[in-house]
């Protein structure tokens, strides 16, 4: 069954078992309203706009304890609203060149499968919540506009997040750059590792410095490592831009010189007029 470039007001699988025997549901382009996925199994591929030249918008995608055994994959489409809850995907799961507009979470789901988020635009916080990565993942060449949440995911293997671009670096916690950097490490990329570092490390400084400010009781204890921190950024922006610390290592070479020739001057008149 094929919908060629339609606008659907509801689509809805519910209290479903879609085995092999049934038909598969082709959508290329057009727009669905509401995408709703509850209490389903489906054991054949499920392939939306798959391989499409044209785009398909959805304004609400809500998939929800559901189980898919084969194939998931939604390639060029534009979501408003995504959010996929307790569900299990037992195959590959893709969704590639990608974009969500409003709303993207996703939690309690066990992903058995290869994953991939490749040339994603999140133009919202992308939330993973208590996910599973059983096998490899690629989040390769997408772009966070408002930053990304990975503290509550586990994965058994790599994720591979080259090339990716987090634009508001603020709305993304320090556990998350710890997540990406031990992954890039785990790929021996260690350029992208020790930037991922360095982001660790500021938001890291930023929450001592928090506490510092906000918890009286914790100054006297928290200040020393906020002292070293602001040093260690104010000096080489956490160990990532050399061009900084060859700067201070000229400013402190100039200002040694300078000490030293003033002491041999005054030497120099000291021993003047003592003669």
């Amino acid at each position: 069954i094929t919908f060629e470039d339609c606008e659907i007001e509801e689509l809805l699988i519910e209290n479903n078992m879609i085995d092999e025997s049934d038909k598969s549901i082709i959508i290329n382009g057009g727009k669905i309203d509401n995408f709703l996925i509850k209490n389903s199994k489906i054991e054949h591929n499920f392939h939306i706009n798959h391989k499409a030249n044209k785009k398909l918008k959805i304004n609400n995608l809500q998939i929800f304890s559901s189980t898919f055994e084969k194939d998931f994959s939604f390639h060029n489409v534009i979501i408003k609203n995504a959010e996929i809850k307790d569900c299990d995907f037992n195959s590959l799961s893709e969704f590639v060149e990608s974009e969500f507009t409003e709303k993207f979470n996703f939690d309690e789901i066990t992903y058995k499968g290869f994953t991939l988020f490749d040339n994603c635009t999140f133009n919202t916080k992308a939330k993973f919540g208590y996910i599973i990565f059983e096998k490899f993942t690629s989040f390769r060449g997408s772009k966070f506009n408002k930053g990304i949440d990975l503290e509550y995911t586990s994965s058994d293997k790599e994720i591979n997040f080259y090339g990716i671009e987090i634009l508001d670096k603020n709305t993304t916690s320090q556990e998350t750059y710890r997540i990406i950097k031990n992954q890039f490490e785990k790929l021996n990329n260690k350029i992208e590792a020790n930037k991922y570092h360095a982001l660790e490390m500021e938001q890291h400084r930023k929450t001592i410095w928090e506490r510092i400010f906000n918890d009286c009781n914790s100054f006297l204890k928290l200040l020393p490592d906020g002292i070293v921190l602001f040093i260690h950024k104010l000096s080489s922006n956490h160990s990532s831009n050399w061009f900084l610390a060859l700067f201070w290592i000229f400013v402190v070479s100039l200002i040694t010189s300078w000490s030293l020739d003033s002491i041999t001057v005054d030497n120099f008149f000291k021993y003047i007029n003592i003669s």
